[in-house]
């Protein structure tokens, strides 16, 4: 029997505060492989991964995306709102989901929504703004203005002292 050809997953490098990956689409949501592309060698900085499954959703309503998160030197976290506008960002960009805005990033620490700032296509003709393929090279070139809404609520509460400070100013 011949062998089956790799199949290859979209991974997209995005730049939204510290050095990520995400993986979108993901046919398992493993965090702990995050470990292994956070030290990759293309990354000698580390980077946080993100890997994401499309649950449903697009066009006019909330596009909805579960997410598992590994960020660099924490390993895996439960929520994270950079994390939500990256992988938000990358399945737009990827063509994946070229024509949604709105989105519910599931997280197990909890539920997110993003939305993203359409592009002005109004310059192209109502046929070029309809083509996935002019939205995601034009959001591929623009930046993506992102607002995210969800629930905050504190899960610690840390007090330092002015001697432990000291000692971490002198590291």
């Amino acid at each position: 029997m011949p062998a089956r050809p790799a199949q290859r997953t979209p991974t997209g490098a995005r730049h939204q505060g510290p050095p990520r990956v995400v993986r979108v689409p993901c046919a398992e949501l493993s965090a702990a492989a995050g470990k292994a592309l956070e030290v990759d060698p293309r990354f000698p900085n580390r980077t946080n991964v993100q890997f994401a499954r499309l649950m449903g959703g697009g066009h006019d309503e909330y596009t909805v995306i579960e997410v598992r998160i590994w960020e660099r030197g924490a390993g895996e976290t439960q929520s994270s709102g950079s994390s939500a506008s990256a992988v938000a960002a990358a399945a737009v960009r990827s063509g994946l989901c070229p024509h949604s805005y709105r989105f519910v990033i599931q997280m197990p620490g909890g539920a997110l929504r993003v939305y993203l700032d359409r592009p002005d296509l109004s310059a192209n003709s109502p046929q070029e703004a309809n083509s996935p393929q002019e939205v995601v090279e034009r959001m591929s070139r623009e930046d993506l203005p992102v607002r995210i809404l969800g629930p905050v609520e504190e899960v610690c509460s840390v007090q330092l002292t002015d001697a432990w400070l000291a000692r971490v100013k002198a590291d």
